[in-house]
């Protein structure tokens, strides 16, 4: 139950909405997800139960975020896609009068590179992450 509560976490922090059942789909998703990017339960009950800090963070977890990313739509060819991640926040109601500043702090975020593609993706979430904006969509959920 600990791992599926992270994973739903990690899930609003990656920018992705999964709009038909919730809970079944984040258990597939994060299956899928876990198989792809070859992270362990350890892995990432360890990074994401103590506060998601960059330095807890290993190379599986970058990839599971990619593949929670890409399996959303939200990151696609190396970076993300910005006009779907805006289109997913915005069907959010508690998010419709937060757009300007979600928007300004997606865009300040969407240039973030890193080493690979899994950095990148880990990357521009952790950015996300860190604005008032990233934490006012993740309260939302």
């Amino acid at each position: 139950m600990k791992l599926f509560s992270i994973t739903v976490v990690f899930a609003v922090l990656a920018m992705s909405l999964v709009k038909a059942d919730l809970k079944g789909d984040l258990e597939k998703l994060n299956k899928v997800c876990a198989e792809q990017s070859k992270a362990t339960s350890e892995e990432l009950n360890a990074f994401f139960g103590k506060g998601m800090r960059e330095e807890d963070v290993t190379d599986a977890v970058k990839c599971h975020v990619k593949c929670i990313m890409e399996q959303n739509g939200h990151y696609k060819d190396g970076s993300v896609d910005q006009e779907h991640v805006l289109k997913t926040l915005n069907a959010i109601p508690s998010l419709q009068d937060h757009m300007k500043d979600i928007t300004a702090a997606l865009e300040d975020c969407k240039n973030e590179k890193g080493t690979d593609e899994c950095d990148t993706a880990f990357k521009i979430t952790a950015c996300f992450n860190n604005t008032e904006a990233g934490k006012l969509a993740l309260a939302a959920y």
